[in-house]
């Protein structure tokens, strides 16, 4: 990615934000032993990391058109994460207090989100960043340790 940035343009930035993309999602499995976030990362591969390469060359280029075409795959492929990671099959199995009403929040803050995005790109991520808070819960105390 970096060598079509710097010389040879559009047909090695796209490609390139492709490999990236493929190269952080790898990284992080590897490290973290969470292989099957690959169920639903592809999203984070092809759309964003087609809209990283072409929002960077669109920076060299100083392209406003291809600007905003970057900028929307980029918002399409968080989204389409993130949208994904609020329907997981693990989570039906989990023991969470209040679930209805936090993927009620979710499916919430997803809509009002999809709803930002039409006005502006960089408000739709404020509630995708402020969904997580409602999914908080206090940890359990050590079974053992509690008298």
């Amino acid at each position: 990615m970096v060598v079509g940035f710097v010389s040879i343009g559009a047909v090695a930035t796209i490609p390139g934000g492709i490999v990236t993309m493929l190269g952080i999602v790898l990284a992080y499995s590897n490290s973290t032993g969470d292989w099957p976030i690959w169920a639903y990362a592809w999203s984070l591969v092809v759309p964003f990391g087609i809209g990283l390469g072409m929002y960077l060359q669109a920076l060299r280029d100083h392209d406003q058109h291809a600007l905003r075409t970057g900028r929307t795959l980029l918002f399409i492929g968080l989204q389409s994460y993130i949208l994904r990671n609020l329907i997981k099959p693990g989570m039906i199995s989990a023991q969470v207090p209040h679930l209805m009403q936090k993927s009620l929040v979710g499916v919430i803050s997803y809509l009002f989100g999809v709803a930002a995005g039409w006005f502006d790109v960089h408000a739709a991520f404020v509630p995708y960043a402020l969904t997580p808070l409602f999914f908080i819960t206090p940890p359990q105390g050590r079974r053992g340790l509690e008298k």
